[in-house]
């Protein structure tokens, strides 16, 4: 008798392809529909799939369940009993073998097939196990840094015994902090929260060196240089807190801004309003939006430093270098900027309605039709390279108070002052404006 050559038969394959293929997408919709806005605008989607692995898998597990219902379950039975079948009519050795590792083979494809949900539940349940773990892990690493922020020593002092703060475990505990709102994106607000506190409570606005300068007189600029001067140099906690602060990475700016993904329902500000920042070294740092009402910024360098729509109301920032500083729409009404450096600075559509420039250098600051000047001071003021142009709010009454020449344009039906004619090199203008306020 000639050995039994098993074929099965596989039935029309494009109609149970296309059924799997339907299940994939439907499971693989609802995966990822909730955060679809979110995903599609991410440019990258691997770190994505990396956490949302278990939902890609789920589809593809059913795609499988699909096929075995259709290439092994469904025909199983009958293919059995035909082989049990066969085998009853075969009397040789080798045709019995034959059989009887095909039906073996059958009994195995559907003992693994039947296993495959069981194994997906397994893949969520660890899956949840783990994000719950990291989650647990991560609340730990916040709440060991906040008990370091707060980390003090004890010194002696003329045989006194006093407690001072442990600036290195501080530290420490402020780039853990950084550390954390890197590793997790859902705990960047809080994170940012603490460190705003920090800084609201160690470094409150009334806790500044007082600036006694009297405007009115004729030396006040001598005045205010000595006061800067004297200005001491700002805790080393403070200043790396808002330099931790102002480098946040794209992705975490852009997930403060997004309402929905960040669970507040709207933007989300820093809030280090009323804080003293004198001298500190902000040059670079983001802090676009952020709440810095009141704050004492006197001596401050922000050069290149991105203050878009911040809210600076009634901020004192006397002698602070704007070089570069991109101020567009940020609110400034009231606020104290005598003897600042506004180089090139970017101030569309900022608001500087009552704010005081007296004796400021503006040199190629770029305004436009949405800048508002209204009742602001210019008294002494330093105007180079400006088109005031566009802006309705500039007064004559306040053109002549500046110190400019011909490369500043005026509005139309301003009448031109004196030096609109002149044309003097840029250290010529400087010394002569400098002169002239002495």
């Amino acid at each position: 008798m000639d050995p039994i050559h098993i074929d099965f038969t596989i039935p029309n394959q494009s109609l149970y392809i296309g059924f799997g293929l339907l299940i994939f997408a439907i499971t693989l919709y609802l995966a990822i529909s909730k955060n679809w806005e979110w995903l599609k605008n991410r440019p990258n989607p691997l770190p994505w799939m990396a956490e949302h692995y278990v939902a890609l898998l789920l589809p593809l597990g059913f795609f499988a369940i699909g096929l075995a219902i259709y290439y092994w379950i469904w025909d199983i039975r009958g293919e059995i009993g035909r082989l049990v079948a066969l085998l009853s009519n075969q009397t040789t050795p080798e045709d019995i073998r034959n059989l009887a590792y095909a039906i073996a083979a059958l009994l195995g494809a559907v003992a693994l097939s039947a296993t495959i949900p069981f194994q997906l539940i397994k893949v969520w349940v660890n899956e949840r196990l783990a994000k719950t773990a990291e989650q647990g892990h991560m609340t730990d690493r916040i709440t060991k840094a906040v008990e370091q922020l707060g980390a003090e020593k004890t010194i002696w002092d003329d045989g006194k015994q006093n407690t001072a703060p442990n600036i290195e475990v501080r530290l420490g505990a402020i780039y853990a902090l950084e550390r954390i709102a890197q590793d997790s994106l859902r705990d960047h607000i809080p994170v940012m929260e603490i460190l705003c506190a920090y800084v609201r409570h160690n470094a409150p606005a009334e806790d500044a060196a007082d600036i006694k300068v009297d405007y009115e007189g004729k030396d006040w600029r001598e005045e205010q240089e000595i006061a800067l001067n004297a200005i001491p140099i700002p805790p080393i906690d403070i200043q790396t807190i808002l330099s931790v602060i102002g480098r946040r990475k794209t992705k975490h700016i852009k997930f403060e801004r997004d309402a929905s993904a960040n669970k507040l329902n709207h933007l989300y500000r820093l809030d280090l309003s009323n804080t003293n920042m004198q001298k500190l070294d902000l040059s670079g740092l983001n802090l676009k939006n952020a709440l810095l009402e009141g704050v004492i910024m006197q001596e401050a360098n922000l050069i290149g430093a991105e203050m878009q729509k911040a809210n600076l109301y009634e901020a004192e920032m006397q002698g602070a270098n704007f070089i570069g500083t991109d101020m567009q729409r940020a609110e400034l009404n009231e606020a104290k900027m005598q003897g600042a450096y506004l180089i090139m600075t970017k101030m569309q559509g900022a608001n500087l309605s009552n704010a005081n420039m007296q004796g400021a250098f503006l040199n190629g600051p770029k305004f436009d039709q949405s800048t508002n000047l209204t009742a602001c001071v210019f008294t002494s003021a330093a105007v180079r390279l400006v088109d005031f142009s566009a802006i309705t709010t500039f007064t004559d009454d306040q053109v002549k108070l500046v110190f400019g020449d011909c490369s500043t344009i005026l509005p139309k039906g301003i009448t031109p002052p004196a030096w609109a004619e002149w044309a003097p090199s840029e250290i010529e203008f400087f010394k002569n404006w400098y002169t002239a306020n002495l």
